[in-house]
């Protein structure tokens, strides 16, 4: 599934898409910020979950205050992502 992503996206107008697959319960050098999420429980229980980030907390310092209003997103940023994310639910959508 991963490399559908991949595939998908690749020479589209989105953001580089970097892909991760979490072994097991999400363990791993990353496994502090790849388990901050929705996505986190199921790893937990063995199960597959697929867990998008834009990075947000990362790239704006804003993420999660009082001043994190739209007019400090970046929208070209956004709208890509979410343009991936939209053409990864389409790809999965046609996998048999």
């Amino acid at each position: 599934r991963v490399e559908e992503v991949l595939q998908v996206v690749k020479g589209q107008q989105t953001p580089a898409v970097l892909a991760i697959v979490a072994p097991g319960r999400g363990a791993g050098p990353l496994s502090g910020n790849l388990m901050r999420s929705d996505h986190a429980p199921f790893w937990v229980a063995e199960e597959s979950a697929v867990f998008f980030t834009d990075t947000a907390n990362f790239r704006n310092p804003n993420y999660h205050t009082r001043k994190d209003t739209p007019d400090t997103v970046n929208q070209e940023f956004l709208t890509g992502v979410a343009r991936a994310a939209a053409m990864s639910i389409v790809a999965w959508g046609d996998a048999p």
